[in-house]
């Protein structure tokens, strides 16, 4: 059985993904928790500590269902792929949260170092790595084209509800970036 803290926040991301962080108010998450205000304060000093628990909480919990960011091993860049829109569709509404969040500058600048250090530069030497390893004239290019395709993708996913055949993305990727190494 979840603690009040684990209900408090998985209303929060629920809201916050649903509404907005800013237009979700404490009230909201007392009355979706079930929990008295003093509760949520006893754990959070405030609805942004909230905020930043369930950002930075969230990081290892996708690092784990990734299972491969941070490997020197070189993985198919299909495989690359299929594991970051499975942990998107696992973890939507916290990725959500996240896109949200990366648009408020004041927010941004909070969460950017700790985004950077552990998700999106282990992401893209992932992906360097791979095309490097298949002969890529600029693997770093080649690397930083692939994220912000899979960013492109993940965005319409996201917030229009866009359903991805990963077969087909898969293909279109395999055919622009593998074939045209050999």
């Amino acid at each position: 059985m979840p603690s009040k803290r684990e209900i408090i926040l998985n209303h929060s991301l629920r809201l916050f993904s649903k509404k907005g962080y800013e237009q979700t108010t404490i009230n909201e998450i007392c009355g979706r928790s079930e929990v008295a205000k003093g509760l949520i304060y006893y754990y959070f000093p405030s609805k942004e500590s909230i905020l930043d628990t369930i950002i930075y909480e969230g990081i290892p919990q996708n690092i784990e269902r990734f299972g491969i960011l941070g490997s020197y091993k070189i993985y198919p860049i299909e495989q690359v792929l299929y594991r970051t829109i499975d942990v998107c569709c696992y973890y939507m509404a916290y990725w959500k949260i996240v896109y949200v969040t990366a648009l408020n500058s004041t927010l941004a600048s909070k969460y950017f170092s700790t985004f950077q250090s552990q998700i999106n530069r282990p992401y893209l030497q992932l992906a360097e790595n791979y095309f490097k390893s298949v002969g890529s004239k600029n693997p770093e290019t080649d690397a930083w084209l692939f994220y912000s395709l899979v960013d492109g993708l993940l965005v319409n996913m996201l917030f229009r509800n866009i359903k991805i055949d990963v077969e087909v993305v898969t293909q279109m990727i395999h055919r622009f970036f593998v074939k045209k190494f050999f």
